[in-house]
């Protein structure tokens, strides 16, 4: 059997990259060959359209090895295979920055994983305030305290990410398939 050369193994790569978008969104993988109907579109459906359009966007202009979206799987797939740190991987991301200033990667990991919303006084849905005033009887101060702590653990969309990738629903009916 001839060695894949190296068009073979970034058509593969691609391939599996979209296989990917379409078992995390496989609900609205279907209407991808719908082209023109993209009106009203749910979040998750314009999500996976945004993530498909950066999947064929060029790393840089010219590059056919990498795309936009491959390349930043492949880094967070180094880093996880490396173990390394989010400074180490900082580091490594501005390195490869100051090597090829026009190619379009991440900022830093920090600045991906942080949540922009943990210092809202207000609720950016509903405008509800985020803290209850108390007034403590003896200093006769105002505190603020969580108006609500969350803890609600959505299962429906889990499972539903859970099935959608035929390997891992076949895990999961074990019991009944016996």
């Amino acid at each position: 059997m001839p060695h894949p050369t190296n068009d073979d193994e970034n058509f593969d790569r691609q391939d599996s990259i979209d296989k990917l978008l379409q078992d995390t969104f496989r609900n609205v993988a279907d209407d991808l060959r719908h082209e023109g109907v993209r009106e009203g579109l749910s979040e998750d459906v314009k999500r996976f359209f945004k993530l498909v359009e950066e999947g064929k966007q060029e790393l840089y202009p010219g590059c056919k090895s990498f795309s936009k979206l491959n390349f930043t799987i492949r880094l967070h797939l180094f880093k996880w295979i490396h173990k390394l740190s989010n400074v180490a991987f900082s580091n490594l991301l501005d390195l490869i920055k100051e090597a090829f200033p026009f190619a379009q990667i991440l900022e830093s990991f920090y600045k991906e994983k942080k949540d922009d919303t943990a210092k809202l006084d207000k609720c950016s849905v509903c405008g509800s305030s985020r803290w209850k005033n108390v007034r403590d009887d003896l200093t006769n101060m105002v505190t603020k305290i969580p108006a609500k702590v969350s803890r609600y653990f959505p299962l429906k969309p889990r499972l539903q990410r859970i099935f959608m990738c035929s390997e891992t629903s076949v895990a999961m009916r074990w019991h009944d398939t016996k």
